[in-house]
């Protein structure tokens, strides 16, 4: 072969190289765009071969010298007369805003070379709502899933909402390939004409918003996918079914949001949930598979559910788990469960609390009338606004009392425990403790508090803890007091004899020696050993201090109430003649 066929023949290698090289772009525009020239825009480009734009068809080609591998950020920006486009293969992404704002475009092409869209920063067909008026081919669903589309506004099926395997066959049914494993994020947003999808058994992932807003009937999550994404079917107006397999561990923030399921079943893997289902309004049956651990603010405003079994491997059921569920009404708790709050449902009646229950917060639920809470409870939080509670018992293991804001219809506070009930915590209780609406407290379902004793052991009084109770008449208090609190016995107006059997001098009475102690001017007689060091050390507490630890009702050595004898400042018996033994400043004394 001679030198001068080779040189020909290295010349044509090198043209047909050039030629593989060379990017053709073809489009159609109400006008000439020279948009196109600008090839700054055009990654890889090196120059423009050709620009030819038949004005009668509106149709363009555009010849790049150079191989374009990316339309760069703001790209074809605002183009307003493009109509359609056809992208070249070797185009691997679309840049950031690359289409924003090309209302006019009806058509694209995209080549399969293409790997992501609206890179960095999103937005690349942000305003593109021509392209509800053409029709977007996917003839290679694989492809299509592997792509990465950064948010919502860089997929053109935000605005297109239908998709086509060809022209004028859209897809409804939608298959994803076996082999596939991931479905990229935003893959079928807003996609209104598919009804179902099945999906492969390769499948481990979908990515958030893979199919929001889309018109999904059902949907069946395959045994591989562990994890279902945020959002990724948030606002599927028509979907009413999904299968949720054992396996999946975590359910994304949103994921179901808005959806118009009926009816759900959870796995027992599921450990970790975030907003997933709320606002489901149609949901009307709720299975929760014993397991599950996690509930994750995931069926607040779920209008249609009446009730809800919460298994015991719950061991928190948050304030915005079924917060403004409006038409719950009864909810059982099991064992296992120790911290449950309920926010917000109206129609709440029944609600049984087990033994394992340590802490409760309840608000606004105006159909509850009452409740039985169990030993072991530590913390009543709250039940504020529950407006048609009648009765509450208080365990011997609280230590915290809450408010109990506008239940004007509370008639019975239960306090079987009087020494638990002065030492724990009462929060606001001269505006909204529980007495503050009852007026009465019981030692039983019928026995109402009037003649207090305060067992032997107690050794503090906590703050409001006897507030508004106008029918206690006397009130005895044991040596072994060390605190009084603030707001002793304030608004008791029928209190007229306290005998308190504490040192003064080893007495802590904390902001109370003033006149919010007990009734004002004095009305109170304060029955002491000595009164002396009592006026010494609290001279300006509002009480009369009287001299005299005449009997009263006493407190025997195990702590236990009893009804002894009684006199009055006459030195009158008066009401029942029992013994009993009374410890008086440390020392047992016999009451006859």
């Amino acid at each position: 072969m001679n030198k001068k066929l080779l040189n020909l023949m290295a010349i044509a290698l090198l043209f047909s190289m050039q030629m593989q090289a060379q990017s053709t772009f073809k489009y159609t525009a109400t006008e000439k765009l020279e948009r196109f020239e600008e090839i700054q825009y055009f990654t890889g480009a090196t120059g423009v071969k050709s620009h030819e734009w038949n004005a009668d068809t509106g149709e363009g080609t555009v010849v790049y010298e150079g191989e374009v591998t990316a339309l760069g950020s703001n790209a074809l920006l605002f183009t307003y007369a493009l109509t359609g486009i056809v992208i070249p293969e070797g185009v691997s992404s679309i840049g950031f805003q690359a289409f924003k704002g090309c209302t006019g475009l009806t058509n694209i092409t995209l080549p399969k070379s293409l790997k992501e869209i609206g890179v960095p920063s999103g937005l690349a067909f942000d305003g593109c709502s021509g392209l509800a008026n053409g029709q977007f081919i996917i003839d290679d669903i694989a492809w299509w899933c592997s792509l990465d589309i950064r948010g919502v506004f860089s997929n053109p099926l935000y605005y297109a909402k239908h998709i086509y395997s060809a022209k004028d066959q859209e897809i409804t049914d939608l298959v994803i390939p076996e082999g596939v494993t991931s479905i990229g994020a935003n893959a079928f947003y807003r996609v209104e004409g598919i009804k179902s999808v099945t999906f492969p058994e390769s499948l481990t992932s979908i990515g958030s918003n893979a199919f929001a807003y889309s018109g999904l009937e059902t949907v069946t999550i395959p045994q591989g996918v562990t994890e279902v994404s945020e959002g990724v079917f948030q606002h599927c107006g028509k979907l009413e079914s999904v299968t949720i397999p054992e396996g999946v561990t975590k359910i994304g923030n949103g994921a179901f949001n808005h959806s118009a399921l009926r009816e759900l079943t959870l796995p027992s893997t599921i450990t970790s949930m975030m907003q997933s289902f709320y606002s489901c309004d149609s949901l009307v049956t709720l299975t929760l598979t014993p397991g599950i651990t996690d509930l994750g603010s995931s069926f607040y405003s779920c209008n249609a559910l009446t009730s809800v079994n919460i298994p015991g491997s719950v061991k928190k059921v948050g304030s915005s788990d079924f917060s403004s569920c409006a038409a719950l009404a009864t909810v059982t708790l099991n064992e296992g469960t120790e911290d449950v709050s309920f926010s917000s449902c109206g129609a709440l009646a029944n609600i049984n609390f087990p033994s394992t229950i340590k802490k409760v917060f309840i608000k606004g639920s105006k159909a509850l009338e009452t409740v039985t809470l169990n030993e072991g409870l530590e913390e009543i939080s709250s039940f504020n606004d529950c407006s048609s509670l009648k009765r509450i018992n208080i365990p011997s293991t609280v230590t915290y009392v809450g408010t109990f804001k506008n239940c004007y219809a509370l008639e019975k506070v239960i306090v079987k425990d009087i020494k638990s009930w002065c030492e724990a915590r009462h929060y606001d209780a001269f505006w909204y403790g529980p007495t503050k609406y009852a007026c009465k407290l019981y030692s039983d379902e019928n026995t109402e508090i009037t003649d207090l004793v305060i067992p032997v052991g107690t050794t503090q009084i906590t703050g409001e803890t006897f507030i508004n109770l106008p029918n206690i008449t006397s009130a005895t208090i044991p040596a072994t007091v060390e605190k009084f609190g603030n707001n002793l016995f304030r608004d008791c107006p029928g209190l007229a004899h306290v005998y308190c059997y504490a040192d003064p001098d080893n007495l802590n009475w904390s902001g109370s020696d003033n006149a919010s102690a007990f009734m004002p001017e004095k009305q109170t007689l304060f029955h002491v050993s000595d009164t002396e060091p009592w006026l010494t050390k609290y001279g300006s507490a509002n009480v009369t201090y009287v001299g005299d630890l005449s009997g009263i009702n006493g407190i025997t050595t195990d702590g236990a109430l009893f009804k002894g004898p009684r006199y009055n400042l006459n030195g009158q018996r008066v009401g029942n003649d029992y013994k009993g033994l009374v410890i008086i400043n440390g020392k047992t004394t016999i009451i006859k």
